[in-house]
């Protein structure tokens, strides 16, 4: 893959930390740290997005998915999670959920078009439950 030009990439960082019942300890850090990752390595246009509710979140993944032409793509989730039959979700803010291969669905094809034929990289940390 090319990986020369000056805009290298572009990376999507969502972090959901404070929730109705708890707020996830650590995530802030976690957040600072990816975000000088992508800095000292240079090139990437770093798109940061916290405490989502469902529709945001979903709003957010498309918006990315879509309007980027770029060398490589990450997708960085950090959240609370769940499992409903068999599938990984990601909790959201408003306590609703967005479940895991929908996210991947949106860069897939037509869904990602100006990436077509180039990496894109979905990193969740999240547990399922």
């Amino acid at each position: 893959y090319y990986m020369r030009s000056k805009s290298r990439g572009a990376v999507l960082i969502i972090n959901n930390k404070v929730f109705p019942s708890d707020k996830r300890k650590g995530a802030q850090v976690d957040q600072e740290n990816l975000v000088e990752l992508f800095r000292q390595m240079g090139g990437y246009d770093v798109v940061l997005r916290e405490d989502r509710t469902a529709i945001q979140m979903q709003r957010d993944i498309t918006e990315f998915s879509n309007s980027r032409s770029v060398n490589i793509m990450f997708v960085i989730i950090m959240s609370h999670g769940s499992e409903y039959v068999n599938e990984a979700q990601v909790k959201c803010v408003d306590d609703n959920s967005v479940r895991t291969s929908w996210i991947e669905s949106q860069f897939f094809g037509d869904n990602c078009p100006y990436m077509q034929n180039k990496p894109k990289i979905i990193i969740y940390q999240i547990c399922r439950g």
